[in-house]
């Protein structure tokens, strides 16, 4: 009878944990968020979800700071939405070619003036190498000057929902005019550029090399890569003039890129 009785106790435990499993299975729960606490050394900071837009976490979000290369990004945007192709060429001008286009010490490929090239090569320069000749002969083959391309460009932050952000030069160096965003409107336009297939698949590549229409070759060796990004982190960081600078880390298994 002992014997029978824990056969049978056994049996009603079982099927006791049959159920609880199967009302677990087909009853979903609803699990509490996650939560975390975050102590970040930049003043202003954002981390955005690249799909939804939902801000993660932010930190003086919408204060006002000048960016730098980031900029790059919207003259990216702005550029393959104003043009019909990639494969239009664009020629160097004696601005573009001197140094005061890419700014003496500052990063530049140096372009000879009357070269010729393709407007996806002069992109690959400028996203993935940072060239600030390339952002200017960009802006320049785009609407015929800097300054109509500029006015593109604020035009654009607006329709992307930038509230704080107005940018004088396509490079983001500094020309003494007023230029500047915060993280938060930073945040907008990454996850704009990287909405569009285009830019993103520039910033898909490793390595990149090109050379003029004519004559002259321009190798690149980059160790970039952000084709699985899913997170937008913005924060502030000198730039390479140690003033106070916004840089955006775009956040992917195992990699990332910092500009």
């Amino acid at each position: 009878m002992k014997i029978k009785n824990l056969n049978r106790t056994k049996q009603l435990f079982a099927l006791g944990m049959i159920g609880m499993m199967l009302i677990l299975l087909l009853c979903p729960v609803q699990a509490s968020p996650f939560k975390t606490s975050l102590s970040l050394s930049g003043k202003r900071v954002v981390i955005m979800d690249v799909d939804s837009g939902k801000v993660l976490y932010s930190k003086n979000a919408k204060k006002k700071c000048h960016n730098a290369s980031t900029t790059k990004l919207i003259t990216a945007i702005v550029a393959v939405e104003n043009n019909k192709s990639l494969e239009k060429k664009i020629r160097i001008s004696h601005y573009v070619s001197s140094s005061n286009s890419g700014g003496a010490t500052a990063v530049r490929i140096g372009m000879r003036t009357g070269d010729k090239y393709y407007l996806k090569d002069l992109l690959h320069a400028m996203l993935l190498k940072s060239a600030n000749d390339t952002a200017v002969a960009i802006a320049e083959g785009t609407s015929g000057s800097v300054s109509t391309f500029m006015k593109e460009v604020n035009k654009k932050v607006k329709q992307i929902g930038c509230e704080n952000t107005h940018f004088a030069t396509p490079n983001g160096l500094r020309s003494g005019n007023p230029h500047y965003t915060t993280a938060y409107d930073l945040a907008l336009i990454t996850r704009y550029a990287y909405n569009n297939d285009e830019i993103r698949n520039i910033m898909k590549k490793r390595t990149y090399s090109f050379h003029s229409t004519g004559e002259g070759v321009i190798p690149f060796l980059l160790l970039i890569r952000c084709s699985a990004a899913k997170i937008i982190i913005v924060l502030e960081r000198p730039d390479m003039g140690g003033q106070p600078g916004i840089a955006i880390l775009v956040s992917i298994p195992m990699r990332g890129i910092l500009m």
